[in-house]
């Protein structure tokens, strides 16, 4: 890498961009506030997208079976946020998650039309084991206790439908739906790396998501809600302000008004699918979270105004850079200092 100094002046970024990764990655003590506060986001953000990808495949490995509009939106809606707890869980409890995943099959099935009087038999086993799955999820999620009752109720009336007697065109074409159901569970992969279909960018972290993680990492952190204005942004100004904050970049100085007074604060951590950005003040233990959608608001009534253009740390690389660049007998006389040898002699003094 030294032999090009002279030549390569990019070198300069490059060492900039890994003593910034060093940085971001350096451990970072339990006691922190912004520690917790960051770890609390990184989950949030993860748990909105392992959402998102589950609540896409549950809904697939159904479209073809007949379901009740109370189970169909139980399946996408609470039971998801089961699943993706559960999940979340396999990594202390390896395997935890199963029960949770094969109850869906247990569900679908156990509505269907049963002809059989092994079939009936095996309901009436199956429901004791089900249930308790379903009320461990439920309370999991803490899905209020009348909700609960009311679904287990209009589960057992699907129940009672399920073992009255049906044509055997009817009985056939559900048997086969909910084999392909079993399939289609099976194959399913849950995972918090990026959405399945759609662009990051329409990632949207609610504020109970980002209220629990922040309770479970016992983080302060303060969730402003857009400024409201009197007209909406325009497509040029969403435009805009979209590419000032792409901008953005960890370390970064602003002015912000909080309703009462003008604070300064830092940009200390930007989450990976930039659908967070956290700020704090050095003399207070609480962040402040942001989404695009609340920095866009509050850049509109300037609320919020950066107080440099460009990092501290780039504009004094850019400096040595632009020196070198107007003295390029400096640039060679330190890449021959970097370049010897610990035992060489030192070149004569230039006169």
């Amino acid at each position: 890498m030294q032999e090009h100094f002279d030549k390569d002046l990019g070198l300069f970024d490059q060492l900039l961009k890994e003593f910034d990764a060093f940085i971001g990655e350096m451990p970072a003590r339990e006691t922190d506030p912004v520690a917790r506060a960051k770890r609390a986001l990184e989950e949030a953000e993860k748990r909105e997208v392992l959402v998102i990808n589950t609540t896409i495949q549950v809904r697939r490995a159904f479209e073809h079976v007949e379901l009740e509009q109370y189970l169909r939106e139980f399946l996408v809606g609470p039971w998801v946020q089961a699943l993706v707890t559960a999940t979340l869980r396999d990594e202390q409890t390896p395997g935890f998650s199963k029960a949770f995943r094969q109850v869906i099959h247990d569900m679908v099935w156990s509505v269907q039309p049963k002809m059989s009087g092994d079939e009936r038999k095996r309901l009436v086993t199956l429901i004791p084991g089900m249930t308790r799955v379903l009320r461990d999820g439920m309370a999991m999620v803490q899905m209020p206790e009348r909700e609960q009752q009311d679904f287990l109720k209009n589960l057992m009336s699907s129940h009672a439908v399920a073992v009255r007697p049906v044509d055997q065109a009817t009985y056939i074409k559900h048997k086969v739906a909910t084999g392909e159901l079993r399939q289609k569970l099976d194959e399913m992969k849950i995972t918090g790396t990026f959405p399945i279909v759609g662009a990051a960018s329409s990632v949207k972290v609610s504020t109970r998501a980002l209220q629990r993680a922040a309770e479970h990492h016992a983080a302060q952190i303060v969730l402003p809600e857009p400024v409201a204005a009197q007209q909406p942004l325009s497509v040029e100004e969403e435009s805009e302000y979209d590419g000032q904050i792409a901008e953005w970049e960890r370390g970064s100085w602003f002015n912000l008004y909080d309703g009462k007074q003008v604070i300064k604060i830092r940009l200390r951590w930007i989450s990976p699918l930039r659908t967070l950005f956290m700020f704090s003040n050095d003399n207070e233990k609480t962040t402040r979270v942001l989404s695009p959608e609340a920095i866009k608001s509050y850049l509109k009534q300037g609320w919020l105004k950066p107080l440099e253009t460009v990092p501290l740390t780039k504009r004094l690389a850019d400096r040595v850079i632009g020196e070198f660049e107007r003295s390029p007998k400096r640039a060679e006389e330190l890449a021959r200092r970097i370049g010897a040898k610990p035992d060489a002699k030192p070149d004569a003094k230039p006169a």
